[in-house]
């Protein structure tokens, strides 16, 4: 055990402040790895619970609708084709769209065509006289 000399000088302020800085530098990093791996863990046992839940019928039609259309993009009709054929499924596009060509842009556009089809309806159902 190393003994406290009382009659060593003190390091000057800079270099305490600095040794500070770094402590809590070094703190923050630590904390902010934590939580990055707290996330990761999240994200696959959402990804897993997805996958065993599977993809709901109607994303799959929405996936199947966009790139089908004559004017889709060729990455899309490739996709629509690989599907069609058996060799890809809309399920495992969804689960790993990173993997295809415009993978995450489709992903974008058929959440974005399934909020507005959600509005369609949440709207409709805000018409409707509610029951007495």
């Amino acid at each position: 055990m190393d003994m406290y000399d009382a009659s060593t000088p003190q390091p000057p302020r800079a270099e305490m402040g600095e040794l500070l800085r770094n402590m809590a530098a070094d703190d923050s990093e630590r904390r902010m790895l934590g939580f990055l791996e707290e996330i990761d863990v999240a994200l696959e046992e959402s990804r897993v619970r997805e996958r065993e839940e599977g993809l709901d019928p109607s994303l799959a039609a929405t996936l199947h609708a966009i790139t089908g259309r004559d004017a889709a993009p060729v990455e899309y009709r490739s996709l629509n084709r690989r599907v069609r054929e058996g060799v890809l499924s809309w399920e495992d596009f969804w689960f790993a769209p990173e993997e295809h060509a415009g993978g995450h842009r489709l992903i974008n556009e058929a959440m974005k065509l399934a909020g507005v089809e959600l509005g369609g309806i949440f709207s409709k159902l805000d018409e409707e006289e509610p029951p007495d």
